[in-house]
Protein backbone atom coordinates (compact mmCIF):
# COMPACT_ATOMS: atom_id res chain seq x y z
CA UNK A 1 0.00 0.00 0.00
CA UNK A 2 1.07 3.66 -0.17
CA UNK A 3 1.53 6.42 2.18
CA UNK A 4 -1.84 7.48 0.69
CA UNK A 5 -3.82 4.52 1.03
CA UNK A 6 -2.60 3.46 4.50
CA UNK A 7 -3.91 7.09 6.09
CA UNK A 8 -7.33 7.58 7.15
CA UNK A 9 -9.35 10.36 5.28
CA UNK A 10 -8.79 12.23 8.23
CA UNK A 11 -5.20 12.41 8.33
CA UNK A 12 -4.85 13.05 5.13
CA UNK A 13 -3.40 16.66 3.27
CA UNK A 14 -6.23 18.64 1.44
CA UNK A 15 -3.92 18.02 -1.55
CA UNK A 16 -4.15 14.49 -0.85
CA UNK A 17 -7.87 14.29 -0.40
CA UNK A 18 -8.75 16.18 -3.78
CA UNK A 19 -6.52 13.99 -5.87
CA UNK A 20 -8.93 11.11 -4.66
CA UNK A 21 -12.30 13.63 -5.55
CA UNK A 22 -10.89 13.23 -9.25
CA UNK A 23 -9.81 9.73 -8.71
CA UNK A 24 -11.15 6.73 -10.17
CA UNK A 25 -12.61 4.95 -6.56
CA UNK A 26 -16.34 6.06 -6.00
CA UNK A 27 -16.13 5.20 -2.67
CA UNK A 28 -12.69 6.96 -2.18
CA UNK A 29 -14.51 9.91 -4.00
CA UNK A 30 -17.40 9.70 -1.58
CA UNK A 31 -15.00 9.72 1.76
CA UNK A 32 -13.14 12.02 0.17
CA UNK A 33 -16.04 15.01 -0.45
CA UNK A 34 -17.18 13.97 3.35
CA UNK A 35 -13.60 15.23 5.06
CA UNK A 36 -13.56 18.35 2.84
CA UNK A 37 -17.04 19.30 3.39
CA UNK A 38 -16.18 19.26 7.46
CA UNK A 39 -12.69 21.10 6.53
CA UNK A 40 -14.48 23.82 4.18
CA UNK A 41 -17.11 24.16 7.12
CA UNK A 42 -14.59 25.31 9.32
CA UNK A 43 -12.73 27.23 7.04
CA UNK A 44 -14.26 27.84 3.65
CA UNK A 45 -11.10 30.43 2.68
CA UNK A 46 -8.25 28.41 2.78
CA UNK A 47 -10.34 26.64 -0.39
CA UNK A 48 -10.65 29.72 -2.61
CA UNK A 49 -8.20 28.20 -5.24
CA UNK A 50 -10.00 24.80 -5.26
CA UNK A 51 -13.28 25.69 -6.13
CA UNK A 52 -12.68 24.80 -9.93
CA UNK A 53 -11.59 21.22 -8.40
CA UNK A 54 -15.36 21.02 -6.13
CA UNK A 55 -17.24 22.42 -10.06
CA UNK A 56 -15.55 19.33 -11.48
CA UNK A 57 -16.26 17.00 -9.37
CA UNK A 58 -19.95 17.61 -10.05
CA UNK A 59 -19.62 15.40 -13.05
CA UNK A 60 -18.68 12.56 -10.60
CA UNK A 61 -21.37 9.99 -11.65
CA UNK A 62 -22.44 9.04 -7.83
CA UNK A 63 -25.11 11.63 -6.33
CA UNK A 64 -23.15 11.65 -2.86
CA UNK A 65 -19.94 12.95 -4.34
CA UNK A 66 -21.82 15.88 -6.31
CA UNK A 67 -24.50 16.70 -3.40
CA UNK A 68 -21.73 17.25 -0.75
CA UNK A 69 -19.74 19.18 -3.57
CA UNK A 70 -23.14 21.68 -3.80
CA UNK A 71 -22.77 22.04 -0.56
CA UNK A 72 -19.13 23.31 -0.49
CA UNK A 73 -19.84 24.93 -3.37
CA UNK A 74 -22.77 27.26 -1.58
CA UNK A 75 -20.41 27.93 1.15
CA UNK A 76 -17.50 29.28 -1.40
CA UNK A 77 -20.26 31.60 -2.43
CA UNK A 78 -19.49 34.00 0.16
CA UNK A 79 -15.87 33.37 -0.62
CA UNK A 80 -16.17 33.79 -4.57
CA UNK A 81 -18.94 34.22 -6.12
CA UNK A 82 -17.53 34.88 -9.60
CA UNK A 83 -15.37 31.90 -9.03
CA UNK A 84 -18.24 29.76 -8.42
CA UNK A 85 -20.42 30.59 -11.96
CA UNK A 86 -19.44 27.62 -13.58
CA UNK A 87 -21.22 25.13 -10.88
CA UNK A 88 -24.51 26.18 -12.22
CA UNK A 89 -24.45 23.92 -15.16
CA UNK A 90 -23.62 21.02 -12.77
CA UNK A 91 -26.54 22.57 -10.42
CA UNK A 92 -29.02 22.27 -13.00
CA UNK A 93 -28.29 19.05 -13.84
CA UNK A 94 -28.78 18.23 -10.27
CA UNK A 95 -31.90 19.80 -9.48
CA UNK A 96 -33.62 17.67 -11.71
CA UNK A 97 -32.33 14.56 -10.86
CA UNK A 98 -35.48 11.91 -10.61
CA UNK A 99 -33.60 9.52 -8.54
CA UNK A 100 -32.21 11.22 -5.44
CA UNK A 101 -34.11 13.65 -3.45
CA UNK A 102 -30.66 15.28 -1.13
CA UNK A 103 -28.94 15.99 -4.63
CA UNK A 104 -31.65 17.95 -5.40
CA UNK A 105 -32.30 19.84 -2.33
CA UNK A 106 -28.45 20.46 -2.13
CA UNK A 107 -28.89 22.03 -5.69
CA UNK A 108 -31.08 24.81 -4.37
CA UNK A 109 -29.47 25.69 -1.86
CA UNK A 110 -26.63 26.53 -4.01
CA UNK A 111 -28.51 28.33 -6.32
CA UNK A 112 -30.36 30.28 -3.86
CA UNK A 113 -26.80 31.04 -1.88
CA UNK A 114 -25.59 32.65 -5.70
CA UNK A 115 -28.43 33.77 -6.79
CA UNK A 116 -28.68 35.75 -3.20
CA UNK A 117 -25.07 37.06 -3.74
CA UNK A 118 -26.29 40.41 -6.01
CA UNK A 119 -28.91 41.37 -8.88
CA UNK A 120 -27.23 40.21 -12.01
CA UNK A 121 -26.72 36.59 -10.55
CA UNK A 122 -30.18 36.66 -9.22
CA UNK A 123 -31.19 36.93 -12.58
CA UNK A 124 -28.97 34.44 -13.99
CA UNK A 125 -30.94 31.56 -11.99
CA UNK A 126 -33.74 32.93 -11.29
CA UNK A 127 -35.31 30.90 -14.19
CA UNK A 128 -34.38 27.31 -12.28
CA UNK A 129 -35.68 28.53 -8.93
CA UNK A 130 -38.72 29.50 -10.51
CA UNK A 131 -39.10 26.20 -12.65
CA UNK A 132 -37.73 24.11 -9.20
CA UNK A 133 -40.93 26.12 -7.40
CA UNK A 134 -43.52 25.08 -9.77
CA UNK A 135 -42.13 21.36 -10.18
CA UNK A 136 -41.66 19.99 -6.94
CA UNK A 137 -44.67 21.91 -5.20
CA UNK A 138 -46.23 19.03 -2.80
CA UNK A 139 -43.39 17.06 -2.96
CA UNK A 140 -41.44 15.39 0.35
CA UNK A 141 -38.17 17.69 -0.24
CA UNK A 142 -40.41 20.96 -0.70
CA UNK A 143 -40.37 23.18 2.18
CA UNK A 144 -36.89 22.17 2.94
CA UNK A 145 -36.73 23.74 -1.20
CA UNK A 146 -38.76 27.10 0.51
CA UNK A 147 -36.03 27.72 3.64
CA UNK A 148 -33.68 28.00 0.59
CA UNK A 149 -35.84 30.52 -1.24
CA UNK A 150 -36.66 32.73 1.56
CA UNK A 151 -32.86 33.26 1.92
CA UNK A 152 -32.94 33.50 -1.56
CA UNK A 153 -35.93 36.38 -1.58
CA UNK A 154 -34.05 38.04 1.18
CA UNK A 155 -31.01 38.57 -0.92
CA UNK A 156 -29.77 41.16 -3.41
CA UNK A 157 -32.73 40.69 -5.96
CA UNK A 158 -33.16 42.08 -9.37
CA UNK A 159 -36.92 43.74 -9.68
CA UNK A 160 -37.65 41.99 -11.91
CA UNK A 161 -36.73 38.64 -10.42
CA UNK A 162 -38.60 40.43 -7.20
CA UNK A 163 -41.18 40.83 -8.95
CA UNK A 164 -41.40 37.83 -10.57
CA UNK A 165 -40.92 35.40 -7.02
CA UNK A 166 -43.80 37.90 -5.00
CA UNK A 167 -46.18 36.35 -8.63
CA UNK A 168 -45.20 32.85 -8.32
CA UNK A 169 -45.56 32.46 -4.65
CA UNK A 170 -49.32 34.33 -4.67
CA UNK A 171 -50.35 32.43 -7.43
CA UNK A 172 -50.12 29.14 -5.45
CA UNK A 173 -50.95 30.65 -1.88
CA UNK A 174 -54.06 29.58 -1.56
CA UNK A 175 -53.38 26.06 -2.10
CA UNK A 176 -51.15 25.17 0.69
CA UNK A 177 -51.20 24.96 4.31
CA UNK A 178 -49.08 24.20 7.12
CA UNK A 179 -45.68 24.35 6.80
CA UNK A 180 -45.66 25.36 3.16
CA UNK A 181 -47.92 28.54 3.99
CA UNK A 182 -46.25 29.64 6.55
CA UNK A 183 -42.60 29.64 4.06
CA UNK A 184 -44.71 31.53 1.50
CA UNK A 185 -45.37 34.31 3.60
CA UNK A 186 -41.99 34.13 4.74
CA UNK A 187 -41.21 34.57 1.17
CA UNK A 188 -43.36 37.36 0.75
CA UNK A 189 -42.72 39.15 3.94
CA UNK A 190 -39.09 39.60 2.88
CA UNK A 191 -39.82 40.57 -0.50
CA UNK A 192 -42.20 43.67 1.72
CA UNK A 193 -39.14 44.32 3.43
CA UNK A 194 -37.00 44.61 0.82
CA UNK A 195 -39.55 47.25 -0.91
CA UNK A 196 -39.75 49.28 2.08
CA UNK A 197 -35.89 49.67 2.58
CA UNK A 198 -35.71 50.27 -1.19
CA UNK A 199 -38.24 52.88 -0.67
CA UNK A 200 -36.42 54.26 2.25
CA UNK A 201 -33.35 54.80 -0.05
CA UNK A 202 -35.21 56.17 -2.56
CA UNK A 203 -36.67 59.04 0.24
CA UNK A 204 -33.35 60.02 1.26
CA UNK A 205 -31.55 61.14 -2.37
Amino acid sequence: MSETEEKSFEEMTNTELLKLLSGPSRLNRKNAAKTLYARVSENPEKFKKQINKFIDALKRPEAQTRWLCLDILSKMVSVDANACKDAIEGAEEALFDEKTSLIRVSAIRFLCRYGASSMTRSKEVWPLIKEAIQQFHGELEFDEMLGFVIYFASGKLNADVKKDLGKVIRQNQDSVGGPTEQRFKKILSELRRQSRATSKKKGKK
